[in-house]
Protein backbone atom coordinates (compact mmCIF):
# COMPACT_ATOMS: atom_id res chain seq x y z
CA UNK A 1 0.00 0.00 0.00
CA UNK A 2 1.60 3.33 -0.98
CA UNK A 3 2.37 5.64 1.46
CA UNK A 4 -0.36 8.44 0.01
CA UNK A 5 -2.84 5.63 -0.55
CA UNK A 6 -5.73 8.53 -1.20
CA UNK A 7 -5.91 11.46 -4.03
CA UNK A 8 -7.62 14.21 -1.63
CA UNK A 9 -7.88 14.82 2.03
CA UNK A 10 -9.54 17.60 3.72
CA UNK A 11 -9.10 18.65 7.13
CA UNK A 12 -10.75 20.31 9.90
CA UNK A 13 -9.08 22.09 12.90
CA UNK A 14 -11.80 21.79 15.06
CA UNK A 15 -11.40 24.52 18.32
CA UNK A 16 -14.85 24.35 19.49
CA UNK A 17 -15.43 23.50 23.20
CA UNK A 18 -17.72 20.66 23.44
CA UNK A 19 -18.03 17.87 26.29
CA UNK A 20 -16.70 14.21 25.70
CA UNK A 21 -20.51 13.25 24.26
CA UNK A 22 -20.68 16.04 22.25
CA UNK A 23 -17.31 15.61 20.51
CA UNK A 24 -18.34 11.42 20.15
CA UNK A 25 -21.76 13.14 18.61
CA UNK A 26 -19.99 14.93 15.99
CA UNK A 27 -18.21 12.27 14.34
CA UNK A 28 -21.08 10.59 14.26
CA UNK A 29 -22.31 13.12 12.27
CA UNK A 30 -19.77 13.52 10.12
CA UNK A 31 -19.80 9.94 9.23
CA UNK A 32 -23.56 10.22 8.18
CA UNK A 33 -22.86 13.33 6.35
CA UNK A 34 -22.65 11.74 3.03
CA UNK A 35 -19.25 13.47 2.10
CA UNK A 36 -17.56 12.23 -1.03
CA UNK A 37 -13.96 13.19 0.30
CA UNK A 38 -11.99 11.75 3.43
CA UNK A 39 -12.19 14.06 6.21
CA UNK A 40 -9.25 14.48 9.16
CA UNK A 41 -10.92 16.27 12.15
CA UNK A 42 -8.43 17.26 14.90
CA UNK A 43 -10.03 18.42 17.85
CA UNK A 44 -9.34 19.21 21.45
CA UNK A 45 -10.54 18.03 24.86
CA UNK A 46 -12.34 20.26 27.02
CA UNK A 47 -12.17 18.44 30.34
CA UNK A 48 -10.60 15.49 31.46
CA UNK A 49 -12.47 12.51 30.41
CA UNK A 50 -12.88 8.39 29.97
CA UNK A 51 -13.85 6.95 26.55
CA UNK A 52 -14.39 3.48 26.57
CA UNK A 53 -14.90 0.92 23.34
CA UNK A 54 -18.00 0.06 22.14
CA UNK A 55 -18.01 -3.36 23.48
CA UNK A 56 -15.81 -2.90 26.86
CA UNK A 57 -17.79 -2.52 30.60
CA UNK A 58 -17.91 0.83 31.69
CA UNK A 59 -17.70 -0.20 35.36
CA UNK A 60 -14.87 -1.90 34.94
CA UNK A 61 -13.38 0.72 32.62
CA UNK A 62 -13.58 3.27 35.84
CA UNK A 63 -11.76 0.51 38.35
CA UNK A 64 -9.35 -0.29 35.75
CA UNK A 65 -8.82 3.41 35.87
CA UNK A 66 -9.38 4.28 38.96
CA UNK A 67 -11.61 7.29 37.71
CA UNK A 68 -14.59 7.53 39.40
CA UNK A 69 -14.91 11.40 39.23
CA UNK A 70 -14.38 12.34 34.99
CA UNK A 71 -17.12 12.34 32.11
CA UNK A 72 -17.39 8.35 30.90
CA UNK A 73 -18.74 7.88 27.11
CA UNK A 74 -18.92 4.76 25.12
CA UNK A 75 -18.08 5.88 21.47
CA UNK A 76 -19.36 3.47 19.12
CA UNK A 77 -15.63 2.32 17.72
CA UNK A 78 -13.81 -1.12 18.79
CA UNK A 79 -10.47 -0.58 20.90
CA UNK A 80 -10.19 -0.10 24.57
CA UNK A 81 -10.33 2.11 27.48
CA UNK A 82 -8.88 5.93 26.90
CA UNK A 83 -8.48 8.34 29.82
CA UNK A 84 -8.22 11.74 28.09
CA UNK A 85 -6.81 15.23 28.90
CA UNK A 86 -3.58 16.07 27.82
CA UNK A 87 -3.90 13.35 24.52
CA UNK A 88 -4.48 15.17 20.87
CA UNK A 89 -7.55 13.42 19.74
CA UNK A 90 -8.35 13.24 15.65
CA UNK A 91 -10.56 11.47 13.80
CA UNK A 92 -10.96 10.36 10.56
CA UNK A 93 -13.69 9.74 8.67
CA UNK A 94 -13.43 8.18 5.05
CA UNK A 95 -16.82 7.60 2.75
CA UNK A 96 -17.41 4.10 1.69
CA UNK A 97 -16.41 4.28 -2.30
CA UNK A 98 -13.31 5.72 -1.02
CA UNK A 99 -12.76 3.26 1.21
CA UNK A 100 -13.70 0.31 -1.21
CA UNK A 101 -11.43 2.07 -4.22
CA UNK A 102 -8.11 1.90 -2.06
CA UNK A 103 -9.05 -0.47 0.52
CA UNK A 104 -11.19 -3.28 -0.67
CA UNK A 105 -12.38 -5.78 2.21
CA UNK A 106 -8.82 -5.41 4.14
CA UNK A 107 -9.79 -3.87 7.00
CA UNK A 108 -6.12 -3.86 8.80
CA UNK A 109 -5.07 -2.17 6.08
CA UNK A 110 -6.69 1.02 6.51
CA UNK A 111 -5.56 0.78 10.08
CA UNK A 112 -2.16 0.20 8.95
CA UNK A 113 -2.21 3.00 6.12
CA UNK A 114 -3.53 5.86 8.68
CA UNK A 115 -0.71 5.05 10.88
CA UNK A 116 2.00 4.59 9.28
CA UNK A 117 1.33 8.28 7.76
CA UNK A 118 0.30 8.92 11.19
CA UNK A 119 4.46 7.85 12.29
CA UNK A 120 5.74 10.01 9.44
CA UNK A 121 3.69 12.96 11.09
CA UNK A 122 4.83 12.67 14.30
CA UNK A 123 8.87 11.99 13.36
CA UNK A 124 8.35 15.33 11.26
CA UNK A 125 7.12 17.84 13.99
CA UNK A 126 10.15 16.71 16.40
CA UNK A 127 8.89 13.00 18.32
CA UNK A 128 11.64 10.60 16.86
CA UNK A 129 11.83 6.81 17.63
CA UNK A 130 7.90 6.24 16.34
CA UNK A 131 7.05 2.94 14.17
CA UNK A 132 4.35 0.70 13.99
CA UNK A 133 3.91 -2.22 16.41
CA UNK A 134 4.57 -5.27 15.04
CA UNK A 135 2.56 -7.38 17.65
CA UNK A 136 0.03 -7.10 20.55
CA UNK A 137 -3.23 -8.03 21.28
CA UNK A 138 -6.03 -5.90 23.04
CA UNK A 139 -6.96 -7.23 26.09
CA UNK A 140 -10.28 -7.07 27.38
CA UNK A 141 -10.85 -4.62 30.06
CA UNK A 142 -7.22 -3.26 30.18
CA UNK A 143 -6.60 0.29 29.80
CA UNK A 144 -5.80 1.33 25.78
CA UNK A 145 -2.44 2.62 26.52
CA UNK A 146 -1.36 -0.25 28.70
CA UNK A 147 -2.27 -2.73 25.47
CA UNK A 148 -0.66 -2.13 22.08
CA UNK A 149 -2.40 -4.11 19.34
CA UNK A 150 -0.34 -4.70 15.87
CA UNK A 151 -0.30 -1.89 13.98
CA UNK A 152 -0.65 0.51 16.80
CA UNK A 153 2.28 3.10 17.08
CA UNK A 154 5.12 2.66 19.48
CA UNK A 155 8.06 4.35 21.23
CA UNK A 156 11.00 2.02 19.29
CA UNK A 157 13.16 2.34 22.96
CA UNK A 158 10.35 2.18 25.59
CA UNK A 159 8.36 0.18 23.36
CA UNK A 160 6.02 2.58 25.46
CA UNK A 161 2.19 2.60 23.31
CA UNK A 162 2.05 6.52 22.07
CA UNK A 163 -0.76 6.17 19.95
CA UNK A 164 -3.50 4.00 19.12
CA UNK A 165 -7.61 4.10 17.85
CA UNK A 166 -10.88 2.55 17.28
CA UNK A 167 -11.97 1.74 14.01
CA UNK A 168 -15.70 1.13 12.59
CA UNK A 169 -16.74 0.22 9.24
CA UNK A 170 -20.65 1.09 8.36
CA UNK A 171 -22.62 1.15 5.35
CA UNK A 172 -21.49 4.84 5.39
CA UNK A 173 -17.69 4.00 5.42
CA UNK A 174 -14.83 4.08 7.91
CA UNK A 175 -14.55 6.10 10.92
CA UNK A 176 -11.19 5.81 13.24
CA UNK A 177 -11.16 7.43 15.98
CA UNK A 178 -7.27 7.81 17.46
CA UNK A 179 -5.76 9.23 20.25
CA UNK A 180 -1.95 10.44 20.31
CA UNK A 181 -0.03 10.03 24.01
CA UNK A 182 2.72 13.64 22.78
CA UNK A 183 5.33 12.06 25.53
CA UNK A 184 5.87 15.72 26.60
CA UNK A 185 5.97 16.95 23.66
CA UNK A 186 3.88 20.58 22.31
CA UNK A 187 3.38 20.87 18.70
CA UNK A 188 0.90 22.59 16.42
CA UNK A 189 -2.16 21.64 16.16
CA UNK A 190 -2.54 23.08 12.72
CA UNK A 191 0.50 21.75 11.37
CA UNK A 192 -0.31 18.42 12.71
CA UNK A 193 -3.61 18.20 10.71
CA UNK A 194 -2.40 19.68 7.09
CA UNK A 195 0.62 17.05 7.45
CA UNK A 196 -1.12 14.20 8.47
CA UNK A 197 -3.68 15.20 5.80
CA UNK A 198 -0.53 15.79 3.35
CA UNK A 199 0.80 12.32 4.24
CA UNK A 200 -1.93 10.89 3.57
CA UNK A 201 -3.07 12.33 0.20
CA UNK A 202 -1.72 13.54 -2.62
CA UNK A 203 -3.61 16.69 -1.95
CA UNK A 204 -4.72 18.12 1.66
CA UNK A 205 -7.18 21.24 1.40
CA UNK A 206 -8.28 22.72 4.88
CA UNK A 207 -11.87 22.33 5.30
CA UNK A 208 -13.69 25.41 7.79
CA UNK A 209 -17.43 25.32 9.81
CA UNK A 210 -18.41 27.17 7.62
CA UNK A 211 -18.50 24.71 4.77
CA UNK A 212 -20.73 22.25 7.03
CA UNK A 213 -24.69 22.18 5.96
CA UNK A 214 -26.37 24.71 8.22
CA UNK A 215 -28.43 22.45 10.72
CA UNK A 216 -24.86 20.55 11.61
CA UNK A 217 -24.75 22.13 15.01
CA UNK A 218 -28.47 20.94 15.47
CA UNK A 219 -27.76 17.27 14.42
CA UNK A 220 -24.73 16.69 16.41
CA UNK A 221 -26.54 18.50 19.59
CA UNK A 222 -29.52 16.29 19.40
CA UNK A 223 -27.34 13.43 18.94
CA UNK A 224 -25.28 14.24 21.90
CA UNK A 225 -28.50 14.55 23.96
CA UNK A 226 -30.38 11.33 22.73
CA UNK A 227 -27.47 9.09 22.87
CA UNK A 228 -23.76 9.69 24.17
CA UNK A 229 -24.86 11.59 27.26
CA UNK A 230 -27.08 9.00 28.27
CA UNK A 231 -26.75 6.84 30.71
CA UNK A 232 -28.42 3.74 29.18
CA UNK A 233 -25.55 4.16 26.45
CA UNK A 234 -22.76 4.84 28.01
CA UNK A 235 -23.63 1.72 30.74
CA UNK A 236 -26.40 -0.78 29.28
CA UNK A 237 -24.41 -2.57 26.59
CA UNK A 238 -28.15 -4.93 26.33
CA UNK A 239 -29.38 -1.60 24.41
CA UNK A 240 -30.39 -2.53 21.05
CA UNK A 241 -28.67 -0.60 18.29
CA UNK A 242 -27.83 -1.52 14.32
CA UNK A 243 -24.07 -0.51 15.24
CA UNK A 244 -23.89 -3.50 16.88
CA UNK A 245 -24.01 -5.73 13.92
CA UNK A 246 -20.82 -3.86 11.87
CA UNK A 247 -17.69 -5.15 11.79
CA UNK A 248 -15.24 -3.36 14.15
CA UNK A 249 -11.39 -2.80 14.39
CA UNK A 250 -8.78 -0.90 17.27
Amino acid sequence: MALKPFARFLYWIDNAARDTAGQMAVDEVLLRSGASDPILRVYRWSEPAVTTGYFEDAAQARIQLDEKSVPLVRRFTGGGTVFHGADLPYTIIIPKVVCDDVFGNDRVASYRAIHQALAKTLQGLGIPDVALATQGDQRVGAPCFVSPVREDLIHTKSEKKIAGAGQRRTREGVIHQGSIDLQGHEIDRELFGQQFAANLASDALKLTDVEFPSDFDDQWQALRAGRYATSAWNRDLSIGDPLRNWSDIG
